[in-house]
């Protein structure tokens, strides 16, 4: 018989308790799309896998809550879609160049069109309206706690609550936008990172990069950046501690470009049904 453990209401069997962790473990993975035609999974130690291969002009990505992964076809003008099973589908069509990608909190998703200078929004049926216009050459999308959407425009990062009101937020932001868990947006630009605060205060994260790339944060408050070095197989992955401190994930790495870490699952409660049944309840 399995020993279990009763605490705070969670029931788990001890195998179930080991299975759960490395579900949680998946958090720190991070995915990388390649000039190559592959998407690439690293885990914290920068162990690489391929996830995806033989994809045209892959660029931006994210996932949405259920752990599906999305890609943006710069040059292919669609977005993919890949289950966990790493099944490809097409989500989105007609999309001029689209830069940015990403999920609000009810499952809309939202993608911009930078020759067109739209941002497209998705609802969960896969109904597609025009978000936002009249940008210039909208390229990274980034949402922040309140689901206000940021989006970079041709060097100014404007701001839109969720009708699509926009205002200037601050200048930059042409290589990537991401939020840290504590509310300050990063964006990188001109071979350096900038850390804004609520308001628009801006103030130097890391400087003197060797180029400029796109941006993810993990759980931890690690940012890691993508050097696309321009040939094949000189490209990287720096990471910074929430200090600033450079150290490198991976090297090597054929032309870098997307960058998204895996998300943490949601709190969830595990119930045992039976002799050694288990379900995820979702904890309110």
């Amino acid at each position: 018989m399995n020993t279990r453990c009763i605490s705070n209401s969670i029931l788990i069997s001890v195998p179930f308790l080991v299975l759960f962790l490395s579900i949680l473990a998946f958090a720190d993975n991070i995915f990388v799309s390649c000039g190559s035609g592959e998407i690439q999974k690293y885990d914290s130690s920068g162990n690489v896998s391929v996830f995806a291969s033989n994809i045209y002009s892959p660029g931006a990505l994210t996932f949405d809550r259920n752990n599906n992964l999305y890609l943006a076809s710069w040059y292919g003008d669609v977005v993919y879609k890949f289950d966990s099973q790493r099944n490809m589908t097409t989500f989105a069509t007609d999309l001029y160049h689209p830069g940015g990608l990403a999920f609000d909190k009810n499952g809309n998703f939202y993608a911009t069109s930078s020759d067109e200078g739209l941002i497209y929004k998705f609802d969960v049926s896969g109904n597609r309206s025009v978000f936002a216009s009249g940008l210039d050459f909208p390229t990274w999308l980034a949402f922040d706690s309140s689901d206000n959407l940021f989006v970079s425009s041709y060097g100014i990062i404007y701001k839109l609550d969720s009708s699509g009101n926009r205002s200037a937020f601050a200048s930059g932001g042409y290589g990537g936008l991401a939020f840290d868990s504590s509310g300050f947006l990063y964006a990188s630009e001109n071979k350096k990172i900038m850390k804004f605060d609520s308001i628009g205060n801006g103030a130097i994260f890391a400087n003197n990069l060797p180029d400029t790339g796109n941006i993810a944060i993990d759980s931890s408050g690690n940012l890691f950046m993508t050097l696309f070095g321009g040939v094949s197989g000189t490209g990287a992955i720096l990471k910074f501690d929430s200090y600033g401190n450079k150290s490198y994930l991976a090297s090597g790495v054929d032309r870098p470009q997307g960058v998204v870490v895996q998300p943490i699952p949601e709190p969830a409660t595990l119930l045992l049904l039976g002799l050694g049944g288990l379900i995820l309840r979702k904890k309110y």
